[in-house]
């Protein structure tokens, strides 16, 4: 009768490691999003730099 805290521990230990891991894939995605989102609106705006020029 020695294993029956066992589970319990095991879950203690296990469940915040997941959830660490979860969050951290979730934190990285959101970062990715950041950065596509940073690029897209600084090509957007050289595009628009670069048409007021042309016009001018």
């Amino acid at each position: 009768m020695r294993d029956r805290g066992a589970p319990t521990t095991e879950l203690a230990v296990t469940f915040p490691l997941v959830m660490v891991l979860i969050l951290l894939v979730v934190q990285f995605g959101v970062w990715q999003h950041a950065v596509h989102v940073a690029e897209v609106t600084a090509a957007e705006a050289l595009a628009a730099a670069r048409s007021e020029e042309a016009g001018t």
